[in-house]
């Protein structure tokens, strides 16, 4: 599989597998946004294409905690006003492959349109939905919200199984 960059869970699972869905849950502020990004640092270091969709964070917040995790600067710093000076090859490449979505509102129908879209000219290398929770979908008549999260859950395997990505 395509390694996360994380040492333990590589060991144990040997990476991120094509059409894997992954599911990182946590308690409030326990890192699952930090660790999802982590885990995407391999596939854009390999310049493969990185689909996010943040419904929590906007793009710059989420650049910026890339940024952070790929080259061990403290967040805090470059969330700072007065920034810091990152340096000549201290950055996530220009031109790369990386595509961040931080439209608000978005439907697991837009999702899966986006990212078929791009499918059909180039290789997807990874997709992150940072988060569930806030995926919209069509809610059915006597539906709860749990089996709605469950369909949305089923549609996002569906996606990772047809585009072959994790």
């Amino acid at each position: 599989g395509t390694p996360t960059g994380i040492r333990e869970i590589d060991s144990i699972g040997g990476g991120m597998r094509k059409g894997e869905f992954w599911v990182i849950c946590g308690e409030t502020s326990a890192g699952k946004s930090a660790l999802t990004y982590q885990m995407l640092i391999p596939s854009i270091a390999n310049d493969e294409y990185v689909l996010i969709f943040t419904l929590e964070m906007g793009a710059d917040e989420v650049f910026a905690r890339l940024l952070s995790c790929r080259h061990k600067i403290n967040l805090g710093s470059i969330m700072s006003p007065k920034g810091i000076s990152i340096g000549e090859g201290k950055s996530i490449k220009a031109g790369s492959r990386l595509l961040i979505c931080d439209e608000p509102n978005m439907s697991i129908d837009f999702i899966c349109s986006q990212c078929e879209q791009l499918a059909e000219s180039h290789k997807i290398g990874a997709i992150a939905i940072d988060y569930i929770q806030l995926v919209e979908s069509d809610h059915r008549k006597g539906e709860t919200r749990e089996q709605e999260l469950s369909r949305i859950s089923k549609r996002m395997k569906q996606l990772a199984k047809k585009l072959q990505c994790p």
